[in-house]
């Protein structure tokens, strides 16, 4: 094995480690979070034209209760995701200890740390 074998496993070790550790953490920081389901209470999309950009958003309200109290919150335009309409059920992640600290839906995406992960295991794989 060369230096530039050795440098390439050392490179995909690194990334196969950085992908794991990120999956450990989002699932760990998820365990003190309850996972409350609510709905879209609005949802509409729009583009925003600045000088040579043009760029698509949505702008969503949601409701849901947790513990007895009820919330309705709303993302800051143009971060809402574009696939939600009104009534669509989502879930949202609140904080075991604080209330107040709430994750929506799309700012925990799972299904691409478990991608990397697997994409990096198999090129790993072939390479080896």
């Amino acid at each position: 094995m060369g230096i530039e074998d050795f440098i390439q496993n050392l490179m995909f070790g690194a990334l196969a480690l950085f992908a794991t550790i990120k999956l450990v953490i989002v699932l760990v920081k998820v365990k003190t979070y309850d996972k409350v389901k609510g709905i879209v209470t609005s949802s509409y999309k729009k583009e925003f034209i600045d000088a040579d950009a043009v760029s698509k958003g949505a702008y969503n309200k949601y409701h849901f209760e947790h513990n007895g109290r009820v919330y309705d919150i709303e993302d800051n335009f143009y971060e809402g995701n574009t696939k939600l309409k009104e009534g669509s059920e989502v879930y949202f992640y609140i904080s075991k200890k604080d209330d107040n600290k709430i994750v929506k839906p799309g700012e925990i995406n799972f299904i691409k740390y478990w991608i990397l992960v697997i994409l990096v295991c198999i090129f790993g794989m072939i390479i080896w």
